[in-house]
């Protein structure tokens, strides 16, 4: 038996190799053999699943998650992947509940936050997006996708003030950001702000002068700026 465990871990780091490597296909070789030697290794079931999820066989990689989580319910990483494999094929409910899981068992998780708050905005549970934004980002304040999203729920929640200073926290993190630029010139176009959406707009057209959105917006502004009344 310790040489069953001994071969299946050897396999399983075998597979680690080629999935650094970018080989899916033989990383997946080997931790099918890990999984003929010891069936119920939840170190190969999970990471065939995350090959699986990350090759298209989403359905397939959901499954190897439950077989893993099934030996152990334990594992954090293991529920936070199914979350995200979840959220991918539309199941969001779900996914929030994996997310939910992950968190229950690792409070500092800070992705796993993440996936919760974007698992439940799919669902437009916007103020419960919020508070798992909010614990993602009291854990890793400088991760720039938890200030865009938390400006993405505040301005749907039409809570603008707070949205523009949100975008300007992720914008300040990439200033190659043009989405969070975008929402950020229509917060300000909602708040009256039109010399601010205007310069906002003026800044995104500077980098890709064919953004369609962006152009709408930038003619809602310079209408507003004529005089005419803005478009709710």
């Amino acid at each position: 038996m310790q040489q069953l465990v001994e071969s299946a871990a050897r396999l399983v780091a075998e597979g680690d190799a080629r999935m650094e490597q970018g080989d899916y296909a033989g990383a997946l070789e080997r931790y099918d053999a890990a999984l003929k030697e010891e069936p119920a290794h939840p170190g190969a079931l999970y990471r065939k699943g995350m090959v699986l999820a990350e090759t298209g066989r989403t359905d397939e990689g959901i499954a190897c998650f439950d077989r893993a989580l099934a030996v152990n319910p334990d594992l954090p990483e293991v529920w936070l992947r199914r979350g995200v494999a979840l959220y991918y094929v539309d199941r969001f409910w779900e996914a929030a509940e994996s997310a939910r899981q992950a968190v229950a068992i690792d409070p500092g998780y800070a992705y796993a936050w993440y996936v919760l708050g974007r698992s439940l905005k799919a669902v437009g549970h916007l103020h419960s997006a919020l508070n798992a934004y909010n614990r993602a980002a009291e854990i890793e304040p400088e991760n720039q996708a938890v200030w865009f999203m938390r400006g993405i729920v505040l301005a749907l929640m039409e809570q603008h003030e707070e949205a523009v200073a949100n975008f300007d926290r992720a914008i300040e993190l990439d200033p190659t950001d043009l989405d969070a630029r975008k929402n950020a010139a229509w917060s300000l176009y909602q708040l009256g702000q039109y010399e601010k959406a205007l310069e906002t707009c003026d800044a995104v057209l500077e980098v890709c002068p064919e953004h369609g959105q962006v152009v709408y917006l930038r003619g809602l502004v310079v209408r507003a700026l004529a005089g005419e009344p803005p478009v709710e």
